[in-house]
Parts: C-alpha cells; structure tokens; sequence
C-alpha cells in the first residue's frame, strides 16, 4: 500500500504534518526547474480538497446507510453494502487495491499489523469482517457508533472474564461463516 500515491502526502500514514518537501510527489523542485508550474500546487491542492469531501461525504452516506437500511436487510446484503462503501473510501482516497483472496475461507480469522485507520477500510473492502476493537473505540463520536453498527468486537483490555464472553462471541461469528479481523499489535 503505497500512500505517497493519494496525494495526501507522506504524514498521512501516522497521523503528523509531513515535511514540505515530503509529499511524493517532488512538487518543489519541480516548481523551481519548470516555469509556470504554480498551477500545479493549486492542483494539488484541489485533489486533496476534492478528496476530502468526498471522504466527508461517504462518511454521512455510510451513516445513514447503518442508520436505515442495515436494520431491514440481511447479513449477505450487509456485508455487500460495507464492502461496497470501504472501497468507495479507498476509491476517493485514491488507493488502488489488489488482493490476492484465492487462499480465503468463510470462517477466517484474519490477523494484520496495524498501520493507520485506512487498514479497517482495505480490510472490508477485500472481505468484510467484524473488526475487534478496544472498549474506548466504542465512545468517540461518530466512528465509535459506525462501528458498533458494523458488527465490531469491543474488548475491555485488562478484564480476563471479558476476554472469555469476547472469544465466545469471536467464535460465533466465525462459525456463521463470517471473517473477524484482529490488530494484535493495535492501540487505536
């Protein structure tokens, strides 16, 4: 996953402004050794805006999509439609994905390092999954109720009693046939 190739510049991945002259795409020297090429920051400028609102955008249509339709169609469709909008996310984003699913089985617990919150999207995007997540997830406004809508694990770290109910749960979902994805590493 190359994230230089967004446009959205090289601290996106963790989170920090990035160096002005980090942002993959050499715009600086390219400024200085081409006349004229002020347009091209503008240009810049104008992607990452476009990209912003439709990453705003497919934020408030993935809430009323949890809001309405999740309540009255099934699971198949469900996961269709969470799919569907992770890769409209990546889409507007300008990620391109590849995947090579042809070792995935139903049922599969997948386990990643995770890097940056774009990793939930590329995840769903290939096979759906119920994510497990830390307890504070739950709590932050907007994301905590998303993702309490699209089947997430919330784990209550330091409480073994909760950890057994979680794996009890974690297994459910696996044997309906469904993917749940871990961040062992994780700490968002």
């Amino acid at each position: 996953l190359d994230l230089r190739r967004t446009g959205l510049g090289s601290g996106f991945q963790h989170g920090r402004p990035a160096h002005p002259d980090a942002d993959g795409q050499g715009c600086r020297p390219l400024c200085q050794a081409l006349p004229r090429t002020r347009s091209l920051n503008q240009t810049i400028l104008l992607v990452r805006a476009y990209r912003c609102l439709r990453l705003a955008l497919l934020i408030i249509c993935g809430a009323v999509v949890a809001l309405t339709l999740f309540r009255i169609c099934g699971d198949r469709r469900r996961l269709l439609l969470k799919q569907t909008w992770s890769a409209a996310i990546l889409d507007a984003l300008g990620i391109e994905l590849e995947a090579d699913l042809t070792h995935a089985v139903p049922g599969a617990l997948l386990v990643a390092n995770h890097i940056s919150w774009v990793d939930i999207f590329v995840i769903n995007a290939a096979l759906p999954s119920a994510f497990v997540s830390k307890e504070e997830v739950r709590r932050w406004p907007v994301i905590g109720w998303l993702a309490a809508k699209n089947d997430t694990v919330f784990l209550r770290r330091g409480s073994r009693g909760h950890a057994r109910i979680i794996n009890e749960q974690i297994a459910d979902i696996l044997g309906q046939g469904k993917h749940v994805a871990v961040f062992p590493e994780g700490t968002t």
